[in-house]
């Protein structure tokens, strides 16, 4: 059951691995793919927050941890924390 100890060292991984999402740039708004067509209309392809999220569980203790970082609570869907 060693596995499912959650130890200093564990911990400490865990905590580097949310400071290392916090730190990534948000994708948010971001232009994937666009153009301009002969009408002269731009459309642009744009990457947008996620609805829901879906997390296969593995027997591991660090896992919901490492998950819940990509589920934010005080953001209302579709929001984006630039506006």
């Amino acid at each position: 059951m060693t596995a499912w100890r959650l130890t200093r060292p564990r911990l400490s991984g865990i905590a580097n691995d949310v400071r290392q999402v916090c730190s990534l740039a948000d994708p948010v708004g971001q232009v994937i793919d666009g153009g301009l067509l002969d009408s002269g209309l731009r459309i642009e392809r744009r990457r947008v927050r996620w609805a829901w999220v879906g997390v296969i569980y593995e027997a591991r203790p660090n896992v919901t941890g490492r998950r819940r970082l990509f589920v934010p609570e005080n953001r209302q869907r579709g929001d984006s924390a630039r506006r």
